[in-house]
């Protein structure tokens, strides 16, 4: 039996271990520089690039050439991800040729430590302070690899066969495109920077949604149309124009749905001084245009540019009137509201105390969004009006409302079936419960400008940064415990192995004159141990040894059929953390294996009957 010393473990290294090191510490390089090439390239825009070109700067033609073309940052990542794969292969090669799988898992944690520090966060950092320094380095070496074929085939071949795993259309030219939601964030920087106005930010932000906008987001619905019958007199219209302040009219031969053209209140004007105010308006109305109501509003714009016109008549799917749009609608899509002194219209927004606001039912539910950081479903409706109708499921009553998203929908100034103002205010806490703010926006501060959009994660972020040596502990915590449960596992494998040649050599040995029964253990004890060597354990931590023989029939000591038991143990050193530790000593691992002596084997005293 071997007695137990302080648990060691013996750490060599051949030449091809120190090879493989040295790959790793070059592939750990080339990801610091391509994690720095690619967010490098990713922060700096064509523009920028193109001013650095025209100011001279090394590297900046290259710069222009690459990112005129997103395809070589998805090549950087592509060799990134290599990079890094190779890597931790090569990382877990090491750790199990040195130390077995308790190496394997130990270095695994280490290597995600490592990358995560070395070749992820702090050079992406430094990219990020300092982006066109990073791109204007990064631009030349950059350029060199995508002029290799071999790899612009690979980089091309993986975004088509991404295009093809993922449903719909893909991007032919990788995920590096910049995006709508790109040129708003850089907007929002430039703010923040004091670069560009809030004015400016938000022009910017309308033009973008501006070409995903419908007609009938911006029309005058049908309810709200001003009407003429195309009989009457040049004068009673006059007199609807004064009153209404408006400078053209629809003209209806019947119903809204019948709408033959529109009467100019300069014409009309002109008819009544030439005398002709008895006449009927529609001797001298003009033709109008008609347009469905999901045309794109850019296009409407180019249309009435072209066309020099400044209302259309909006149809819906089935020929009816849906409203009108005229020129004027269009252009506030971008500058926001435009009045004048006809318009006696109570403010579009107007804000209450707690946090709420009151809007008109025609408001156009993103508008909502914006003003309270919201997320309110979209659907068959385009206002928050057609919301309220929506949830309320009725022809509302005045004060009738609804809950939703942690906020409070009220319908006011019901005008037949139709809801005049909308009040969204915060829905107060229940009885009971602690006062938090809505899911969706925050109650105690009042709304901010239409269109602006929080950053809001300053508390976030430094919450983030001050947990991760916490998170760090906790991984390699983890880690330890796992490694030192797989080494138990293991070692536990072996110490089974280790009992149970050691009984079968026990109970198999040939007792003669030459061979004892005390012999016979140690040659037992002697199999068991090198069947633990067998498996890599040091057999200085393991004990082998016969701890029962109980004979049948009156026999006693190594007889036929007597019942060996052998018990194997091991000692398994633990795996620590430098000036930390955490495990003690080690962990024994014990197995106990039982067989019977065989009852015809020749010269083992005792007799067969016994075993009966």
């Amino acid at each position: 039996m071997a007695a137990f010393p302080g648990p060691t473990l013996a750490v060599t290294f051949s030449a091809t271990d120190l090879w493989l090191l040295a790959a790793i510490g070059v592939l750990l390089v080339f990801s610091l520089l391509l994690s720095v090439a690619e967010t490098a390239l990713v922060r700096v825009p064509r523009p920028r690039a193109e001013d650095l070109a025209a100011e001279g700067k090394r590297g900046a033609d290259a710069l222009v050439q690459l990112l005129a073309r997103p395809e070589h940052v998805t090549m950087v990542v592509f060799l990134l991800v290599a990079c890094q794969l190779v890597e931790a292969t090569l990382v877990g090669i090491v750790g199990n040729r040195v130390l077995g799988v308790p190496g394997l898992i130990l270095a695994v944690a280490v290597n995600v430590v490592i990358v995560f520090v070395v070749a992820e966060t702090a050079p992406k950092t430094w990219a990020v302070l300092n982006p066109e320094r990073a791109a204007l380095a990064a631009a030349r070496p950059v350029r060199r690899l995508a002029q290799l074929l071999p790899l612009r085939l690979a980089t091309r071949g993986l975004i088509g066969l991404a295009n093809v795993v993922l449903p719909g259309r893909g991007l032919q030219q990788g995920p590096f495109v910049s995006s709508e939601e790109e040129l708003l964030a850089v907007a929002e920087v430039g703010v923040e920077e004091g670069v560009i106005e809030e004015d400016e930010r938000a022009l910017i932000e309308s033009i973008i949604e501006f070409g995903d906008t419908l007609v009938r987001e911006v029309m005058v619905p049908r309810p709200d149309m001003v009407t003429v019958r195309a009989g009457f007199r040049v004068a009673d219209v006059i007199e609807v124009v004064l009153l209404n302040g408006y400078s053209r009219l629809p003209v209806c031969s019947g119903t809204l749905d019948d709408v033959v053209g529109l009467a100019y209140a300069k014409d009309l004007m002109a008819a009544e001084r030439d005398g002709n105010g008895d006449a009927p308006v529609a001797s001298h109305m003009r033709p109008a245009r008609f347009v469905p109501e999901t045309k794109r509003v850019p296009d409407m714009l180019r249309e009435m540019q072209r066309e020099k016109i400044h209302m259309a008549i909006v149809v819906d799917e089935y020929g009816g009137t849906a409203g009108l749009v005229t020129l004027e609608d269009i252009i506030e899509e971008l500058v926001g509201e435009i009045a004048d002194e006809f318009d006696v219209d109570a403010p579009p927004v107007e804000q209450l105390a707690g946090g709420g606001i009151r809007v008109h039912g025609r408001t156009s539910l993103d508008e909502v969004n914006d003003l309270l950081h919201t997320r309110f479903p979209e659907g068959d409706w385009d206002t928050i009006g057609g919301l309220l109708y929506d949830r309320i499921g009725h022809v509302p009553a005045e004060g009738e409302s609804v809950t939703l998203d942690g906020w409070r929908l009220t319908a006011q100034r019901i005008q037949g079936r139709r809801i005049g103002r909308v009040t969204i205010t915060p829905e107060p806490p229940k009885p009971g419960l602690a006062a938090s703010p809505p899911a969706s926006g925050d109650a105690a501060s009042p709304p901010a400008a239409p269109g602006r959009t929080p950053l809001g994660g300053d508390a976030g972020q430094v919450a983030g940064i001050e947990a991760i040596p916490f998170g760090i502990l906790v991984f390699v915590v983890g880690a330890l415990l796992v490694a030192n449960l797989w080494a138990v596992v293991d070692a536990k494998s072996a110490v089974d192995a280790a009992a149970r040649e050691a009984t079968r050599s026990y109970v198999e040995a040939q007792v003669d004159g030459a061979t004892t029964a005390s012999a016979a253990a140690d040659s037992a004890v002697d199999a068991g141990l090198a069947a633990l060597e067998a498996r890599g354990r040091d057999p200085s931590q393991a004990t082998v040894e016969l701890t029962a023989l109980d004979g049948v029939g009156g026999q006693s000591g190594f007889t036929r059929c007597a019942r060996a038991t052998f018990t194997a143990s091991y000692q398994v050193p633990a795996l620590t953390v430098p000036w930390i530790g955490g495990f003690g000593d080690g962990f024994t691992v014990t197995s106990r294996h039982s067989e019977l002596v065989d009852p015809f084997r020749s010269g083992v005293p005792g007799s067969a009957e016994a075993c009966a």
